[in-house]
This record gives C-alpha cells, structure tokens and sequence, in this order.
C-alpha cells in the first residue's frame, strides 16, 4: 500500500492510494460424490447398490443381522461415482 496526500493553493485537499495484491489457490477434492448417483446407488437392491456399512448383512429368522464379514463395494459400484477433482485458480 502507497499513498500521497497534498493540498492545492490552500483550498483544494488530494490523496491517492495504489494496492497491489496477487493470491494463488489451489484445491484438491478426493472421492467426492455427486448426491444424485450416491442416492441411486444406495436405493438399488441388486449387486450394484452401494453398501456404505463396509459389512455383510444376512436376514436370519426375519432378523436382519450381520455375520462381521467385511464388505468391500465392487469397483465398478466405486469407480463409476467417486473421482478426483483438481481446482487451479490463479
């Protein structure tokens, strides 16, 4: 920040002012999920629903239980809604 300040003749009163400012960002998302493929993934109920629990369920006697297996999501489920977004704003 510069400035001058001054007068003219005693009746006229000046300033100016000069600002020099640069900023530089950059953001980085990672599995970022678009909210209309996360909520049809999860309303499907065939092997392409999303499972987000990461464990295995089984209705046993009417009960839905879990046997503690862990559950992994198919890649194809995975790959097809989370991806790498990189912002550069200069």
């Amino acid at each position: 920040l510069a400035g001058l300040r001054g007068t003219f003749f005693d009746t006229w009163n000046w300033e100016t002012a000069a600002v020099y400012s640069r900023a530089e960002t950059v953001d980085l998302e990672s599995n970022a999920i678009k909210e209309s493929q996360l909520r049809d993934a999860a309303q499907r109920t065939d092997a392409t629903a999303l499972n987000p629990f990461m464990t295995t369920f089984a209705v046993t006697n009417g009960v839905l239980t879990t046997n503690g297996q862990p559950f992994v999501n198919p890649e194809s489920v995975v790959a097809a809604r989370a991806w790498l977004v990189r912002h550069l704003k200069p």
